[in-house]
């Protein structure tokens, strides 16, 4: 049965959970990546900006995963939020940040990176193995995707505007080899 025949076998007027697939969600500028190093990241999300203390809020998960229809889902799990100093953030993503065309780029809430850190904690962020990817674009487009095939019908393949999906893009990361040097090393 599928989640269509779920739903309506259910006579609830809900919606069914779809189950996660163990696949883990794997952003345009990830895509050189294996999954297995993927999986092992962890997904920092910029949450709230406190201006006069000059401090950022982090939001630190497990990497997000695809459910059955290629949506991209977190698990509910622990969630670590984390206050570093805006410089300090600023400062590691002088040095660490990819694509380079973005260290410069002051931090903003929603802001989203993908960081290999030996542990979710905060003596931990500002210390990240290898650099720090930055996936900003992708998680809103996911996020954006998530929303409006949640709210909206789809379109008619007669109406829907053709456009490249690789129009903007930043180029793919290589696999770094600190990620997979760590990798080995925790198993």
């Amino acid at each position: 049965m599928n989640w269509l025949e779920n739903r309506a076998a259910a006579k609830t007027g809900r919606a069914v959970q779809i189950p996660l697939r163990d696949t883990p969600w794997i952003p345009a500028v990830l895509e050189n990546v294996a999954p297995d190093l993927v999986s092992a990241l962890t997904y920092v999300v910029i949450d709230e900006r406190d201006a006069p203390a000059g401090e950022l809020l982090f939001v630190l998960s497990e990497w997000p995963r695809t459910d059955d229809l290629g949506r991209v889902r977190h698990r509910l799990g622990r969630v670590v939020e984390v206050s570093v100093s805006t410089n300090a953030w600023q400062t590691l993503a002088r040095e660490r940040r990819v694509p380079a065309e973005l260290r410069e780029r002051p931090p903003q809430i929603g802001d989203a990176f993908a960081m290999m850190l030996a542990s979710r904690a905060q003596r931990q962020l500002l210390k990240p193995i290898g650099p720090i990817v930055d996936i900003t674009a992708a998680a809103r487009n996911a996020a954006r995707a998530s929303f409006y095939g949640a709210v909206a019908a789809p379109l008619d393949g007669s109406v829907a505007e053709t456009a490249s999906h690789d129009q903007g893009r930043l180029p793919a990361v290589t696999e770094p080899a600190e990620w997979r040097a760590h990798l080995g090393e925790a198993r």
